[in-house]
């Protein structure tokens, strides 16, 4: 997903939850991850919008699987939540590429 596909859908993914745009909030985060390593994320209630098309790495979530290697994925999954685990299948070190969205409490 590119930076720009996320931001036009993270408003509107937000308000069909009852959140307005000062109801959260939206960063970036670039996550390092080490070759044949993986690295558990705690989201519960945040949204990770993956950036860009990495290859050679597992994204796994409640939402879903991304991995591009993975031909029986009929869908890859870009956004990500609860506990998501990163997978990297690579012999090099990866940058994976989130836009994290926290609700604040209302």
């Amino acid at each position: 997903m590119t930076p720009e596909i996320a931001t036009f859908l993270i408003p509107r993914n937000m308000r069909e939850l009852g959140y307005e745009e000062k109801d959260y909030i939206a960063k970036y985060d670039d996550i390092v991850c080490k070759a044949s390593a993986s690295i558990a994320i705690k989201g519960d209630a945040e949204f990770f919008y993956l950036i860009g098309e990495p290859l050679g790495v597992t994204i796994s979530s409640v939402f879903g699987v991304y991995d591009l290697s993975d031909t029986g994925i009929n869908k890859q999954q870009h956004i990500h939540q609860g506990k998501i685990i990163l997978q990297n299948n690579t012999l090099q070190t990866m940058q994976i590429k989130f836009i994290h969205v926290i609700p604040k409490n209302k």
